[in-house]
């Protein structure tokens, strides 16, 4: 089963071949799906959905394409093509959560007329198509709203094209460069767009509609670049690109690269074979606005050749006159708002003299649709920034020049008393707002940044008292929550929090509090640690066994003083005399009976000799005989079963049957020969309870012959799969490394069995046959530790209550470790038998719950970083893949 990402969140699908329509569980979205014949297709998919959520358009669109060239039939290929066209992307709607599409890559042309769109509603039917159909309607729908907008808004006659910030979210150098280009540009009278002015006011919008209008109107695109990865990144990228294809249409379009302190050919090859500009140049900018202005003006020449000999018919036929009428007309066209009729008669008196002041502020006044002069300090911005304004100044009389030098003053002033007191107000809303301390923190940065501003500074150094006032509060509440708990773990938490506010409130009287409740938890959990040792102890001393005395010995020991323990070792140590004793009798009764037989049997023999010589002929040819049927004839008759079967097909039979032939002829070999199909073959008809080989690792401790095959007891056949765990246990490692709190979801042997054992068992081929399954985080049932999060894995540890429901008895969990497990540090008992790991949380946040070598299930469990204990494996294999 293929894994495959969705389109709208990334979240993981397990997708089967014949499925192409669902539902993520992560997001929740119906969307449609490729068809996948194979891991290969799923990862070619997958590819190209990372490009195109990251905003890597031409990258995903390429995938998809060659895609498309494999299997034009593919809609989904298809579909995914149209949605890179368009720069679609998905996004989660934080009021209705529903992921809704956005458009990048606005165009005239409409989505629902895309060939793509239209090729894979044809290759789908059924409810595919029709889910295709309503996404695609909505979206037509955003692609309808972006040119609804953009018809609306001003053509641009420059396109500035620059990345903003880096990656630390800092401003690039290249921001700045594109600043000064704009400034220049916009003082010759070119409409340019740049976007951290021109979008300035749109905060909060969608930046796309205002893009594709500024793209499709202007004529020019200066990309501006430091780096050569500023120059590549996805939405730089995504400007200049879609620019280069609106120029194949347009040829009126131009774009110009500028660099700076880097190899031009180092630029994108779509733009290192474009006229560019070195920014790092004298007179860089004078060259840029005069390549610019060719472009420009050329498209206005005609118009401008016209006006020019206007004109000078104008001045040859005319007399020079007065240009005071000419500037009362002017003035009482501001004065009924026509501004173009003003501004052309300020230009009339400045054909007749060019350094009248009054003319060049009639000008700034219809720029500005201002009607009246005493109105211009009521302008929301200042205008020094103006062509008019400064020729204005320039060449008026100094009353006239003090006037408008007034005029900007009155609107700073204005302008910045007006931002110091909606700071001020802001600053003191959230003051009285406030509650923690990083709201106490946000007004007093406001404060401070107006500090000689009325009582700013007062106000700050308040809002620094309270905030310190709430972090203590907040700390001590928050230690509070944690000394509620009967957790050392987190009574710790609260101490080291009372710690960080010594002297707020009573901290130091709850220090001395936790600590003290903390020493009586830990007594309490050492009691019920050695209480459960003492129980398990005391069973095992039941037994009359020396094997499982001697482990009651061993259990009271490691709580040596707590209760009788030093009593029952003795008591142990002396009933295991008394059972050696016994022994030793009964051993000793055996031998005198033995002996009283030999005697009896020589008596007899004595009386059976001549009738033994009688019959010794026949019995050697007796005994001759039956050496011969063993060795000779029996084998033979089973080998030649055995190659029957061989030959018949049946390689099951056949394999066990030249196994245990114990090396006769050459039935090693041909077992041999066979083993591949044999254990595929057995894994197809294996029961509950079977043994079946898979995979290989090292376990007789002599690397020199190999791995050893892995030999698999079943648990479970299910849904074409069968659930088994290893015979014995193959390998010796600790729970965790670290003496943490952990859980099956955190442990180190988890990562371990899912990496290094997992790529030292199997090859590549068995690997694929390992189903990655969700392992359940069961509780412990007798004790509320946390179990952690179910996870997704390959191998695995059995759980408390699978090692219950899989096994009906203690005998049956028992386990002996292979001769590489104990060599690399695993425990073997008396018994031969170790104890090993399940995945459960024992009795503390730092247990692991254990089978014990007897095979009983250890509730309690043992230290995550205890040594001696085995992994023994659980893994399941998908019968499909054979």
């Amino acid at each position: 089963m293929a894994i495959l990402k969705c389109k709208m969140c990334g979240g993981d699908i397990e997708l089967s071949q014949d499925k192409t329509f669902g539902t993520c569980e992560y997001c929740g979205s119906t969307m449609t799906f490729p068809k996948v014949s194979d891991d290969q297709r799923a990862a070619a998919f997958n590819r190209g959905n990372h490009f195109r959520r990251i905003g890597e358009f031409d990258k995903a669109l390429a995938v998809y394409e060659r895609i498309v060239r494999e299997d034009d039939a593919d809609a989904e290929a298809h579909w995914c093509c149209a949605l890179c066209r368009f720069g679609i992307e998905y996004v989660e709607d934080p009021t209705s959560f529903e992921w809704l599409p956005t458009c990048h890559r606005a165009s005239f042309d409409s989505f629902l007329e895309d060939v793509d769109y239209l090729a894979a509603v044809e290759h789908s039917d059924g409810i595919t198509r029709r889910q295709y159909q309503k996404d695609a309607a909505k979206i037509a729908e955003v692609q309808r709203g972006i040119l609804a907008t953009s018809q609306n808004s001003e053509p641009y006659d420059v396109f500035i094209c620059y990345k903003e910030s880096d990656e630390n979210g800092n401003r690039t150098r290249d921001s700045l460069l594109a600043q000064d280009i704009y400034y220049q540009l916009a003082e010759q009278g070119r409409k340019v767009f740049f976007s951290r002015i021109t979008l300035e006011d749109m905060v909060g919008t969608q930046y796309e509609p205002y893009i594709f209008a500024a793209l499709n109107s202007a004529k020019v695109m200066i990309v501006v670049g430091t780096k050569a990865e500023y120059m590549n990144a996805v939405w730089v990228k995504n400007e200049w690109s879609r620019f280069l294809a609106m120029m194949k249409k347009d040829r009126s379009k131009i774009l110009l690269p500028c660099y700076r302190d880097m190899d031009p050919y180092d630029m994108p090859e779509q733009l290192s074979v474009l006229q560019s500009y070195d920014m790092g140049k004298i007179g860089f900018i004078q060259d840029l606005i005069r390549g610019i202005a060719k472009v420009l003006d050329a498209q206005k020449q005609p118009e401008v050749v016209k006006e020019v000999a206007k004109e000078t018919v104008v001045v040859q036929q005319a007399a020079p006159t007065s240009t005071a009428p000419l500037l009362q007309r002017a003035f009482m066209f501001l004065e009924d708002g026509e501004w173009n009729s003003a501004n052309e008669y300020c230009e009339k008196v400045l054909d007749l003299e060019p350094q009248n002041a009054m003319a060049y502020m009639g000008k700034l006044m219809a720029d500005l649709r201002v009607k009246k002069q005493e109105l211009l300090k009521d302008r929301a911005e200042p205008f020094d920034d103006k062509n008019n304004y400064q020729k204005a100044v320039r060449f008026a009389s100094e009353e006239l020049k003090a006037t408008l030098v007034g005029y900007i003053e009155h609107i700073n002033t204005r302008n910045e008393n007006a931002r110091l007191e909606g700071i001020y107000n802001k600053a003191k809303v959230a003051m009285q707002s406030a509650k923690v301390e990083s709201d106490y923190q946000l007004a007093e940065r406001e404060f401070r940044s107006i500090l000689f501003y009325k009582d700013s500074e007062a106000l700050a150094n308040q809002c620094a008292e309270k905030a310190e006032v709430a972090r203590k509060n907040e700390i001590y509440d928050n230690a509070q929550t944690f000394a509620k708990f009967d957790d050392c773990s987190k009574i710790d938490r609260a101490i080291r929090l009372f710690e960080s506010i010594l002297g707020w409130k009573d901290a130091d009287e709850k220090i001395v509090a936790c600590k003290e409740k903390m020493e009586e938890i830990q007594v309490r959990q050492e009691a019920a640690r050695k209480n459960e040792i003492y129980d398990n102890a005391q069973a095992f001393a039941k037994f009359d066994d020396c094997s499982k005395i001697d482990r009651a010995i061993h259990l009271f020991e490691s709580i040596s003083g707590w209760k009788d323990a030093d009593e029952k070792i003795v008591a142990c140590k002396k009933k295991m005399e008394e059972i050696r004793a016994r022994q030793e009798a009964d051993r000793l009764e055996r031998e005198r009976k033995a002996m009283l037989a030999r005697e009896e049997a020589e008596r007899i023999a004595k009386r059976n000799k001549k009738i033994a010589i009688l019959i010794g002929l026949v019995l050697c040819a007796t005994i001759a005989f039956v050496i011969a049927l063993k060795i000779v004839i029996i084998p033979t008759v089973k080998y030649n079963k055995a190659i029957a079967l061989m030959n018949a097909g049946n390689v099951v039979e056949a394999y066990e049957a030249l196994t245990a032939l114990d090396g006769y002829k050459d039935s090693a070999e041909k077992a041999n020969s066979i083993f591949p199909q044999y254990k595929a073959e057995k894994l197809k008809v294996a029961k509950v309870g079977d043994y079946v080989f898979f995979g290989e690792y090292e376990q007789d401790n002599d690397t020199s012959n190999g791995k050893e095959k892995i030999e698999w007891l079943v648990l479970e056949v299910k849904d074409g799969k069968v659930l088994v765990i290893s015979k014995y246990a193959l390998d010796f490692a600790l729970y965790n490394t670290s003496n943490d709190s952990v859980t099956w979801e955190t442990c180190s042997a988890r990562k371990w069995l899912n990496k290094e054992f997992l790529n030292a068992a199997f090859s590549a081929e068995e690997k694929a046959m390992i189903p990655t399954v969700i392992v359940s985080a069961d509780k412990n049932p007798n004790y509320s530790t946390d179990p952690g999060s179910a996870t997704r894995d390959k191998v695995f540890l059995l759980s408390i209550s699978e090692a219950e429901m899989y096994f009906d008895s203690a005998s049956a969990r028992v386990c002996k470790p292979t001769a590489y497990a104990v060599a690399k540090g695993v425990h073997a008992y008396n018994t031969g038998n170790c104890q090993y790991w399940l995945r459960s949380p024992g009795r503390y946040e730092k247990y692991a719950a254990c089978i014990l070598d007897m095979g009983s299930v250890s509730l309690y469990g043992d230290a995550a970083i205890s040594y001696g204990n085995a992994i023994r494996p659980a893994i399941w294999i998908d019968l499909s893949m054979l």
